[in-house]
């Protein structure tokens, strides 16, 4: 059985390619990517799956800013069908460092368990801000 991750890129490439996106797995860095294409248009997504609780994601780990073509997927698998949103990288960049900044406020300034953690979770509530927010696919 595969893990979530993976279970999440399989759900992505299928919705993209219902999408009418023609779709290759890379590799930027360190990172897996999966490039999609559709006509001249060209986008580079990461992604962070969702099997149960709430999405999990590096408060430091999230791109640069100003990459046009970069997106995050958010891949939930916890009903019948998966549902995938997809939000532009530098509106997920500026959104993570928002809650993560307040998760440190509610707690003095230190991490619940280990204070170099840069471990943030996003969960349901919160995915809705950030899609009502952001420049969308």
């Amino acid at each position: 059985m595969n893990g979530t991750r993976e279970r999440g890129k399989l759900a992505l490439l299928d919705w993209l390619a219902g999408e009418g996106c023609g779709t290759k797995v890379s590799r930027e860095g360190r990172r897996t990517v999966i490039v999609a294409t559709r006509g001249n248009q060209r986008r580079v997504l990461r992604w962070s799956t969702r099997g149960s609780g709430d999405f999990q994601m590096s408060a430091t780990d999230h791109g640069r800013l100003g990459r046009e073509d970069h997106f995050w997927a958010f891949v939930d698998l916890t009903g019948h069908d998966p549902e995938v949103h997809i939000v532009a990288e530098d509106d997920v960049r500026v959104f993570l460092e928002t809650i993560f900044v307040a998760a440190r406020a509610r707690t003095g300034g230190r991490r619940v368990i280990n204070n170099d953690s840069a471990h943030q979770r996003i969960n349901t509530r919160e995915l809705g801000v950030l899609l009502s927010q952001s420049r969308m696919w």
